[in-house]
């Protein structure tokens, strides 16, 4: 057994890059293993699938800024990534969930009618959890190889400090990236509802982050895309090919304008048209295993449906734009207690509380819990109680912004 250990790993040491990653991502993999393993949580999964089908109709909304923190967990000194190499992948990210990328002219016209800025915006956290200052960046040195693959009594551990990995922020108000060497899948990420919530979020290898770096020689993923795609999962998305293997006509990414396909385009930078499944592929989506370069869009019937699971699964992040901005601007304490929310739940008219100086000046604007904007005002302070009128808005959760003199703040409101 030993012996055939020893040769295995010598095989794949020799294979190249390109042979040796036979999919671009197991996240559909794990969360297929996990339901399997927990039977009960297939129903918590289904009342999601209920809830986003009901929302995807919505399309107004309101971008909201969510806040990342990446979690350098190295080995060798080539695993510990700059800070440059991260920051080209925000701007990754934020060029794809934007569609301001350089690659909209690879949409054909069949498509373009239905690609989508997803109106996601991303930052580096600035806030941690106890209101201290940060650049969204943690470092922690490892003994552990391949730390981005080990598991230890039953827990990833590079998403635990006591087992060589680094503990996750609040995962309900960040998204946390773990950066840490794979060695057979260059990603993974948590579905909503998947596993331990101290390991929900994304473990990348490092090549695989950003543009420059290690990540410049590492073609054909050299443009950020793995991320971007495994933010996807992170939002509920499928490949376009469905939830299991490729191979099939009968599965569904459960968005209807995305055409039904059976193959990955692994490895591919096809041209348009290619059919698989009597329609034309949306290969250039950013759900699919194409190369890089060749990536280029999410649909609108894609974008409702991550709104709508933010709204169902991951609402705290709708709420966590503070994170967003430098502690300098107002302390974190400070903050919290300008306002304060009075009767809530509350009926015609919201009362707030507030410790702001006289004279001050704010803008709000309540929201839906899925980001669609309903009502907006401005807050010119005269005493310590405000009210904002919230009449003939239906039984339900709002979220109010306060924004204005260095402040961002938000509640959820309650309305009976």
């Amino acid at each position: 057994m030993a012996l055939r250990l020893i040769l295995i790993g010598c095989l794949v040491g020799l294979l190249s890059s390109s042979e040796l990653w036979a999919q671009r991502c197991v996240s559909q993999e794990r969360l297929a293993a996990y339901l399997q393993q927990h039977p009960d949580a297939e129903a918590a999964r289904a009342d999601l699938e209920n809830f986003i089908q009901l929302q995807q109709a919505v399309q107004t909304r309101s971008t909201i800024d969510i806040p990342v923190v990446f979690h350098v967990v190295w080995n060798t000194a080539e695993e510990n990534i700059s800070d440059e190499q991260i920051l080209s992948q925000l701007e990754v990210l934020n060029r794809d969930f934007r569609r301001t990328n350089n690659s909209a002219g690879l949409i054909p016209s069949l498509f373009q009618s239905l690609a989508a800025d997803m109106e996601l915006n991303f930052c580096l956290a600035r806030r941690s959890p106890d209101g201290a200052s940060t650049n969204g960046i943690l470092r922690r040195q490892t003994s552990f190889p391949f730390m981005g693959d080990r598991i230890a009594n039953g827990r990833k551990s590079v998403c635990y400090t006591a087992e060589g990995g680094s503990d996750a922020w609040d995962t309900g108000r960040y998204v946390n990236v773990w950066v840490a060497r794979r060695q057979f899948f260059p990603a993974e990420a948590s579905f909503p509802g998947m596993g331990a919530a101290a390991e929900d979020g994304i473990i990348i290898s490092p090549p695989f982050v950003g543009t420059t770096g290690s990540a410049a020689s590492n073609q054909p993923y050299h443009l950020g895309r793995t991320l971007t795609h495994e933010l996807g999962h992170y939002f509920n998305l499928y490949h376009l090919w469905g939830p299991g293997q490729t191979g099939s006509c009968t599965q569904s990414d459960e968005v209807a304008d995305t055409p039904l396909q059976s193959r990955s385009y692994l490895g591919e930078c096809p041209t348009h048209p290619q059919i698989s499944c009597g329609s034309a592929d949306m290969f250039m989506n950013f759900m699919n295993y194409t190369d890089d370069a060749c990536m280029a869009m999410f649909s609108n019937g894609q974008k409702n449906r991550v709104w709508a699971a933010i709204a169902a699964a991951r609402p705290g992040l709708m709420l966590a734009a503070q994170a967003c901005s430098p502690v300098s601007v107002v302390q974190a304490p400070q903050q919290e207690a300008l306002f304060e929310l009075l009767q809530n739940p509350t009926g015609e008219s919201l009362l707030l509380r507030t410790m702001a100086p006289a004279g001050q000046r704010f803008h709000w604007q309540l929201v839906s819990m899925w980001g669609a904007p309903l009502r907006q005002g401005t807050l010119l302070i005269h005493a310590g109680l405000q009210s904002v009128d919230v009449s003939g808005l239906s039984a339900g959760m709002y979220v109010l912004r306060i924004g204005g003199e260095g402040v961002l703040w938000s509640g959820k409101v309650v309305i009976e």
